[in-house]
């Protein structure tokens, strides 16, 4: 079932509130990376301007979208600031902390603490849109296999996976991509980014 938190005393406007939870969700990012760098993969949260290249073409009637790893909420941010309702949004995290960052940073925003190799499983909607920021580079291969079958499984046709990825080189074998029947369209790569990041798009055929 989708996992949700409440926000407690603070109201969702407050500036103090916003105040107290940028610092709260850096430091407990941190944290993560400490304790799970293999898990986390980034030295910081994702830009804006990342989050901007992640989410281009979604919009109030893009339908759902389905999110991997969206850690502590950067790119789900985006996703909502694109005008996604955030019911439609449904986030696979399987760290419980950032989960319970996510839902209160995002409220109502649909919330799996769930492996992303379990999306048949989960029963999510088939959707035009996946948005992943997996660090598919430090994950074994057969898991990102098992990764992109699910997500494919998951696909609309002519849908499409975003990815980003620190490196020129896309982060999924060509054999995998071509079994799929997914081809890859690289993206530009965001400098403003810490690092540098470039976006792919792997597009299902229609």
């Amino acid at each position: 079932l989708p996992h949700n938190s409440a926000v407690g005393s603070f109201g969702v406007g407050d500036v103090s509130y916003r105040d107290h939870l940028m610092s709260l969700h850096l430091s407990q990012f941190l944290g993560q990376i400490l304790a799970r760098p293999q898990e986390v993969g980034a030295i910081l949260p994702s830009s804006s301007y990342l989050g901007r290249e992640m989410t281009d073409g979604l919009g109030v009637g893009t339908g759902p979208v389905i999110e991997l790893g969206p850690g502590p909420g950067a790119i789900t941010q985006a996703i909502l600031g694109r005008g996604v309702p955030a019911s439609d949004i449904h986030a696979v995290e399987m760290n419980p902390t950032f989960c319970d960052i996510l839902a209160r940073r995002c409220p109502g925003v649909r919330i799996y603490p769930a492996s992303a190799t379990d999306l048949v499983a989960l029963n999510l909607p088939r959707v035009s849109t996946i948005v992943s920021s997996l660090p598919l580079r430090s994950i074994p291969a057969d898991v990102v296999l098992a990764i992109m079958v699910a997500a494919h499984d998951r696909l609309l046709p002519g849908g499409r996976i975003l990815q980003f990825t620190y490196g020129m080189r896309q982060p999924v074998a060509s054999q995998t991509l071509d079994e799929l029947g997914l081809a890859c369209i690289a993206g530009p790569k965001v400098w403003r980014n810490l690092p540098p990041a470039r976006v792919f798009s792997f597009q299902r055929g229609v």
